[in-house]
């Protein structure tokens, strides 16, 4: 066979091992694998260098300057030297790789053995599950089986949802989904039926776990609070109790106000009335003066058992209504008619809204405010009354603002307490000192609240809010 049908062999083989999909040599030359980039280096010596280094020596001998045996030995040494360091080179590079491969698993191993531990620890205190994006529950620990009562051959492969209660089976998922997309993590508190039929409660936080940047698993962490939430509802129930022993001690309150405590002054009253009728012509100016103040002490006891007995009786015996709040004021200027012409009172309000409420409270509640901005004007000015309201989310904020003698910060608090009263001179400003005291419970009873911006000599202005009840 001549040599250059050989070659012709040789090279056709060398071609088809290359061809092979794992000995591909083009993907194979240029692939940043660590073999395929020694490859690439050792090119220019184990191909490049022999050739230069042959015909180097080929024309020494042909010059005369080295015969044949020399340049066969020269040509030898210098391969072998070249080729030494070409392995030393590569053995260097191939103990980089293996050491650095031994230290990446030395650390995947310590990270094992240290997520070993903390799942251990997580075991052994929270109930840990992995759902994917539709809810099919794909792991389970020992805990969430101890919870729910199921073994994991029963939940694994079902969707998460048949363990919640029916108040929340429906709308959770989705509802923690969003969240999650929004927020990146979940955290609350859901009720849930094991296996029993028995409610427990888990505080759970739910993590999403990504994989190539999409969500496709989540992983959920719970911690049983079924015993906390039982001593909450008991005390709940407790509190429940309690309250519905103070209603009827304040009714029992209201029975004697109405009763016991109005008799006795109407024999007061009667008796008063009667002496001073028939012995009047017989009392001196000192005797009638304490007359006087017997009826008008008797009065003023007639009217604050009376607001005590309108406060205990502010509760939910009604369903809210539609009321037109602009109507309200007009009833109310009609109720302050006369005052409000002695005093020259001015009363503005703006496109006022219909809201839902309890109408005779919320009368009440205008009535109050209205009434004490008249009762604390100023003596040289007729006292102006502005009335506004702005939508909000969920409830309207109205405000009632005055020109009167305003109200010292230290007292902005204190003047919603019952029986307070910041001025002593009962002449001069009457009253009981609930009026405020009914506002704030009225506030209350409709879920809103009620604060009072003032400075003294430059007037108030009350704020309350009034969700809008249906």
């Amino acid at each position: 066979m001549s040599i250059h049908t050989s070659i012709g062999f040789l090279i056709i083989s060398y071609l088809l091992i290359f061809d092979n999909t794992f000995y591909n040599l083009k993907k194979f030359y240029f692939s940043d694998l660590q073999g395929s980039i020694i490859l690439r280096k050792s090119v220019p010596i184990t191909i490049i260098f022999p050739l230069l280094l042959g015909f180097s020596i080929l024309k020494l001998i042909q010059n005369g300057m080295l015969n044949h045996e020399t340049g066969i030995v020269l040509f030898t040494l210098v391969l072998m030297l070249s080729s030494f360091i070409i392995f030393l080179v590569a053995s260097v590079k191939f103990n980089k790789v293996d050491y650095a491969k031994k230290k990446l698993t030395q650390n995947i191993l310590n990270k094992n053995i240290e997520l070993s531990y903390y799942k251990n620890a997580l075991d052994k205190v929270a109930s840990v599950t992995f759902i994917d994006e539709n809810g099919i529950i794909k792991y389970t620990n020992t805990n969430f089986c101890n919870l729910s009562k199921y073994s994991k051959k029963e939940v694994l492969g079902k969707k998460c949802n048949f363990l919640f209660s029916e108040q929340q089976n429906n709308p959770l998922l989705p509802s923690i989904i969003k969240i999650i997309s929004k927020e990146g993590i979940w955290n609350g508190e859901i009720k849930k039926i094991n296996k029993d039929g028995n409610p427990y409660w888990t505080n759970t936080a739910i993590v999403p776990l990504q994989k190539n940047s999409n969500i496709n698993e989540f992983m959920c962490i719970e911690m049983d609070i079924t015993t906390e939430k039982k001593a909450t509802e008991l005390l709940a129930s407790k509190y429940v109790e309690t309250l519905q022993q103070k209603n009827q001690e304040l009714q029992q309150f209201s029975y004697i106000a109405s009763h016991d405590l109005q008799e006795p002054l109407r024999t007061i009253n009667s008796f008063s009335k009667f002496l001073y009728d028939n012995y009047a012509d017989q009392l001196d100016g000192t005797a009638k003066t304490l007359f006087s103040y017997i009826k008008q002490a008797t009065h003023r006891m007639s009217k604050l058992i009376k607001n005590l007995l309108e406060y205990s009786k502010i509760e939910h015996h009604k369903k809210p209504k539609k009321v037109n709040c602009n109507t309200l004021i007009e009833e109310i200027k009609l109720d302050f008619h006369f005052i409000i012409q002695q005093k020259k009172v001015i009363i503005t309000y703006d496109n006022l809204p219909v809201i839902h409420a309890y109408k005779s409270m919320l009368r009440m509640l205008f009535q109050n405010l209205i009434n004490n901005a008249i009762k604390f004007s100023k003596k040289d000015s007729p006292p102006v009354i502005e009335i506004h309201s702005v939508k909000q989310k969920n409830s309207w904020l109205f405000s009632i603002k005055d020109n009167g003698i305003g109200i010292k910060k230290e007292f902005h608090d204190k003047i919603f307490s019952i029986f307070q009263r910041l001025h002593s001179g009962k002449k001069k400003y009457k009253g009981t000192g609930i009026g405020l005291a009914h506002c704030k419970k009225i506030i209350h009873l409709h879920g809103g609240e009620l604060w009072v911006e003032s400075k003294l000599n430059e007037g108030s202005t009350f704020y309350f809010t009034i969700p809008n009840l249906k």
